[in-house]
């Protein structure tokens, strides 16, 4: 039992632990219903009673309700909650393995796979103090350079260098200010991160462009390395000598999909993934020079269930308990698989996102005071290198408005440079939600207006 001394109010008790290899339970529990936190999620800020599910994952339009299963892009596994007493505390879970949350009327449920129990409680006398405690303890957040809170344009979809002039054109014939363009997937050559498309995008047009309408510009840099052997792809071959790769089970290279086809993905645990991550970012700056990275399909994203031709893996394949019902595979690497120093998946499915945009980081720090850094996957500690914003959103008024609630959620968890696409990414939009989230979204401290290829622009 943990109490506050000044109001001998408890504030955490174990009521039941069960500990075991690959399953953990404890139970809790919390003074008041005041209580939020455990991400991510699209929903209200003040959780209510139900079930909730922790596992970074790649699914667009996924809304929140209560009954497991609707997580998506985080690893958040802190609550805030206010006392009876009218303090506040913050409790943090340092855990990274797949668990899922059973929030009842007094009580926190804990069901965790794998891993250890390691908990952290910052007090506070009022919501401020907590969250800084909770922030200096995962590394606090990172200084955005002030071009970065402007107005963002993006799209899935800019097929050509001329498509974005037109844009660039347009903001500019209506007088609407715009700070940022961005370029996801479109710009490489069959999707092929780190390799540019210098044929629908020519650096000197592109730059040219941008240096006249006084624009920064953003990439996409997806997490999955193309294996085509194409001139452009030096980004393979590179990996491959350096010996950077993630390994599956049988110490092969680990085979994924995403999209480009087929695709390898760094291993950021080892000693030279680093100095092969910083070789790729300068050979594309060195073509189209970029103002920030946009990290994407990180959590890792993989379009097969598992390896490629394989499946899910064998070990873990019945586990005691599944949080959120569903195959934690699914769309992602298997648990099996080994990263640097035989570190298995299973223990580091989220720590992918968090190394990747400390690599990156130290990449742009040596190009600018301020980095920035864009990511989808993010988990605690995200905040020290990038700012993340809330994937694929359905174009909607519940999706708008609560939007509201995971972008507060994400100032307490210290990624407080947080949004989500504006009109929203998923589907069409409609000319009223379409004018009400823009007035919404200019308030996001990352407000970009972004959304998908077959939705209305």
């Amino acid at each position: 039992t943990v109490m506050r001394k000044s109001t001998q109010e408890v504030i955490f008790t174990t009521t039941n632990l069960i500990f075991s290899q690959l399953y953990l339970e404890l139970t809790t529990s919390i003074p008041t219903m005041n209580i939020y936190g455990f991400g991510e999620r699209l929903y209200k800020y003040q959780l209510d009673a139900g079930t909730y599910t922790i596992f970074p994952r790649d699914e667009p339009a996924i809304t929140e309700d209560g009954t497991a299963g609707h997580n998506t892009y985080g690893e958040q596994t802190s609550y805030l909650v206010r006392e009876k007493s009218g303090l506040f505390h913050m409790n943090f879970l340092k855990n990274v393995n797949p668990k899922e949350i059973v929030l009842t009327s007094g009580t926190v449920k804990y069901k965790v796979v794998g891993g250890i129990f390691d908990f952290h409680i910052f007090l506070g006398s009022n919501p401020e103090e907590a969250v800084q405690q909770y922030q200096q303890y995962v590394g606090a957040w990172t200084v955005p350079p002030f071009w970065s809170l402007g107005y963002h344009q993006s799209r899935w979809g800019y097929k050509s260098f001329r498509q974005f002039e037109k844009v660039l054109s347009n903001y500019d014939k209506y007088d609407i200010p715009l700070d940022v363009i961005w370029n996801d997937i479109d710009y490489m050559i069959q999707y092929t991160p780190f390799a540019l498309d210098t044929y629908n995008f020519p650096p000197n047009e592109m730059n040219r462009l941008l240096k006249q309408y006084k624009k920064r510009w953003v990439p996409i840099i997806d997490a999955g390395i193309g294996t085509k052997r194409i001139k452009e792809n030096i980004a393979y071959p590179r990996a491959q000598e350096l010996g950077i790769l993630l390994k599956n089970a049988k110490g092969e290279e680990f085979r994924g999909s995403v999209w480009p086809g087929d695709s390898r993905f760094p291993d950021f645990f080892h000693p030279k993934a680093e100095q092969f991550w910083h070789e790729m970012l300068e050979h594309l700056d060195k073509q189209l020079s970029f103002d920030g990275i946009w990290l994407d399909m990180n959590e890792v994203a993989n379009f097969c269930d598992g390896e490629c031709g394989v499946g899910p893996s064998q070990k873990y394949k019945n586990l005691p308990f599944t949080p959120g019902n569903t195959n934690l595979e699914r769309k992602t690497i298997s648990f099996d698989a080994v990263h640097y120093g035989g570190i298995e998946e299973f223990y580091a499915h989220s720590l992918f996102g968090l190394l990747e945009q400390k690599a990156t980081y130290n990449y742009l720090k040596k190009k600018t005071p301020l980095p920035f850094i864009l990511t989808r996957a993010n988990m605690f500690g995200t905040g020290k290198y990038a700012a993340h914003w809330f994937g694929d959103t359905t174009s909607g008024w519940t999706e708008m408005r609560y939007t509201i609630g995971e972008l507060l959620n994400y100032n307490m968890w210290g990624i407080p440079h947080s949004g989500a696409d504006i009109c929203g990414f998923m589907k069409d939009t409609t000319p009223e939600l379409c004018a009400r989230w823009t007035q919404l979204g200019v308030f996001y401290p990352f407000s970009r207006n972004h959304n998908e290829l077959t939705a209305r622009d």
